[in-house]
């Protein structure tokens, strides 16, 4: 049930995405907006529940199927989407290893006695 709202949530971000990569298609600028809107998606996906590797999945399905619906002609839009993916695994990779380094140093704490 949860999953339905993180993909809901992503569904309408990707929506967004999709008239931004048409607007780039047009030759305007709109790396900042795909970013911001890809780590707003990122942060509603995790409010719902999603963890990261569901977060893949889901928006690795929507971005091929946004791709698959591109013309042979539609390369800004093509590298939007293509930039979309790449952000978004950045962004899990800093919030995997932030994670993982919180862990390490409680782990680090717990070990050396100091609270």
């Amino acid at each position: 049930m949860l999953l339905d709202y993180a993909e809901d949530i992503a569904s309408r971000y990707m929506q967004f995405i999709g008239r931004l990569a048409d607007v780039a298609e047009r030759g305007e600028l709109v790396g900042d907006l795909v970013r911001s809107a890809v780590r707003s998606c990122l942060i509603g996906m995790q409010a719902a529940g999603a963890e990261p590797k569901d977060v893949r999945l889901i928006l690795n399905d929507l971005i091929t199927e946004h791709i698959g619906k591109l013309h042979a002609g539609q390369n800004k839009a093509r590298w939007v989407l293509g930039a979309v993916r790449h952000h978004m695994e950045f962004l899990l990779f800093l919030e995997e290893n932030n994670e993982l380094m919180k862990e390490q140093s409680r782990a680090a704490r717990v070990a050396s006695g100091l609270h």
